[in-house]
């Protein structure tokens, strides 16, 4: 007997094994099909979860693109402070792929009024 003919009466005592308890089966099958569609609804939540968390965090800081002057991320020291001249500004808006620039400010009194500060008011 050859490999393949063997093979054939193994996947087919397989099948009508499978099918011999019809229930047990199909409450199987509806086992993993709810258990599948669970996680893919449980990735995707937390999925949109974290990319909404990422979207909040940039809306509130500077962007997407931060530009520094060279050595601020060693020292984090106002003497690196990077002031863009128009040049740099023009480019950047005419750039297709930027959607929006701006200079970032430079006080942020008043962005957040929580139930105890005072929002910039004395």
């Amino acid at each position: 007997m050859d490999v393949k003919s063997s093979l054939s009466i193994i996947i087919r005592l397989a099948w009508r094994n499978v099918w011999k308890n019809r229930r047990r089966t199909i409450l199987t099958l509806l086992t993993i099909v709810v258990g599948m569609t669970v996680i893919l609804f449980l990735n995707s939540l937390a999925k949109g979860g974290h990319d909404q968390m990422i979207e909040d965090a940039v809306a509130v800081n500077a962007g997407h693109i931060q530009i520094h002057e060279k050595g601020f991320w060693d020292n984090r020291s106002i003497e690196y402070a990077f002031i863009p001249d128009s040049t740099l500004l023009d480019m950047l808006a005419k750039d297709d792929r930027v959607s929006a620039v701006s200079r970032r400010s430079p006080l942020f009194q008043g962005h957040y009024s929580g139930c105890h500060d005072t929002g910039g008011r004395a």
